[in-house]
């Protein structure tokens, strides 16, 4: 009897050993799976690192939207949705939709301002909880894609970059990253799909060809290697002051590495589209309203000097014909050049909107940017809308009575001259009058054209 329960408790014993061997091998055949060539951790890595990037995109909404985009902004959302609609020709919401996709076809023009707050806020909330949590799932991935699209096609002039379209082309990829529901890291039944992976290469592989045809095809300064020479100086970054006095010699050896490294990746990749081998090639372009497909470019041309427009106010009334006589104040921007004493901005990843359109504005005329004119008619007013988008307003308590904007070319000084040892960062020339002076009363009839607040009780 002894004898036989001994038996039992082998065979019992050997039976747990069978089955916990072959739980252990189904454990560890199942690891095998979810980490070889699986991207699970890179996964985890691209949902963080592009949720982050969300996050400031729509940080920079919640500071920036208002100020440029509201009931009041310098380009109001209702004003261009009316210009639209009246183009198409239809009040229906969902047929205006397909030719602008939007949410804010539904809102009302009172609830414009609230709006734009509101989507900014739920888009960092959802987008802070993925780089938290380094997962997300379908679902948060929409919400994302398409609140940033509707902010992007009212964004006119401040969202007309093709950074834009880049990140709504990759928060479309990120959406078969996910699973539906699940927000766990490792999803056993959603592997990383084969399809958003060479999505994704795809796309990197057109970034990268459409940065080197537009070159081959712009500036001629690329392909006699000298744009370096110009460029570090027109973006005006801190650490860019000291890439400036860099050897030429290093510029060349630059130029030709990262030329060589581009043909080999061409050579080896797949044939790209006909668009971007058609002499009429559109770079920076979207196909369709949603911006899932887009053609990207950069630095085509590069301009061979840094110019900016500087805004000044004066409260007095007698002055000669170009201002001449009067006690001028500059408005200072955030970042972008203007006292030649301040340092150079690093600001990436955040993006100061005004200040990028006030760099492209010195390339035109004040007639191509009426935005700008809007500007001044919030500075003579004393709108305190326009100080939370400017770093100093010496016109914050009492509005200017005129105002005016001059065009200079800055260049960096150079490290150890005298300029240099004075504290200054940059030496300007001025080049003319950019913006002749104005009052408020001079920009009432632009002000009613366009369909701006009109400052009636002002000066």
């Amino acid at each position: 009897m002894e004898a036989g329960t001994e038996q039992s408790k082998e065979e019992s014993s050997e039976d747990f050993n069978i089955r916990k061997s072959s739980s252990s091998s189904s454990v560890d055949e199942d690891e095998r799976k979810l980490l070889a060539g699986s991207y699970w951790l890179v996964r985890i890595l691209f949902i963080r690192s592009f949720s982050a990037i969300y996050f400031v995109a729509f940080l920079i909404a919640l500071y920036q939207n208002k100020q440029l985009l509201g009931r009041n902004g310098l380009l109001p959302i209702h004003l261009y949705l009316q210009n639209i609609q009246k183009n198409i020709g239809s009040e229906s919401s969902w047929k205006l939709m397909s030719f602008v996709p939007t949410l804010f076809w539904w809102v009302p023009e009172e609830y414009i301002d609230i709006s734009l707050d509101s989507m900014a806020t739920v888009g960092l909330v959802v987008s802070g909880t993925m780089v938290f949590l380094g997962a997300g799932n379908v679902i948060m991935f929409f919400i994302l894609w398409g609140l940033y699209q509707s902010l992007s096609n009212v964004g006119q002039r401040w969202y007309s970059f093709g950074w834009e379209s880049q990140l709504l082309e990759m928060g479309f990829l990120a959406m078969f990253l996910s699973p539906v529901l699940s927000l766990s890291q490792f999803p056993r039944h959603t592997p990383t799909s084969w399809t958003n992976v060479w999505g994704n290469r795809w796309m990197i592989f057109r970034i990268m060809i459409g940065a080197g045809l537009i070159k081959m095809r712009g500036d001629s300064c690329w392909r006699d290697l000298t744009c370096m020479n110009y460029h570090y100086e027109v973006c005006a970054f801190c650490v860019h002051y000291y890439y400036q006095y860099c050897p030429p010699k290093g510029y060349y050896i630059r130029k030709v590495v990262s030329i060589s490294l581009g043909l080999l990746l061409a050579y080896l990749s797949i044939p790209v589209v006909q668009n971007l081998l058609s002499s009429r090639q559109q770079m920076n372009t979207s196909f369709e309203p949603l911006r899932i497909i887009n053609t990207y470019g950069a630095f085509g041309s590069v301009t061979k000097e840094r110019t900016e427009v500087i805004i000044e106010g004066t409260y007095d009334f007698n002055f000669g014909k170009n201002g001449e006589g009067a006690d001028w104040e500059e408005i200072e921007f955030n970042c972008k050049p203007g006292n030649v004493s301040r340092r150079p901005c690093i600001i990436s990843p955040y993006h100061y909107r005004l200040d990028w359109l006030m760099w492209f504005a010195a390339f035109q005329s004040y007639q191509h940017n009426p935005w700008l004119l809007h500007f001044c008619a919030k500075l003579l007013a004393g709108d305190p809308s326009l100080n939370s988008l400017i770093a100093h307003n010496p016109f914050k308590e009492k509005p200017p009575n005129f105002v005016r904007a001059l065009h200079y070319q800055y260049k960096y000084t150079k490290i150890g001259s005298k300029e240099s040892k004075r504290g200054q960062w940059w030496k300007r020339k001025k080049k003319g009058v950019y913006l002749p002076i104005i009052n408020i009363d001079s920009l009432k009839d632009i002000m009613s054209g366009q369909g701006w607040k009109w400052y009636k009780d002002s000066k």
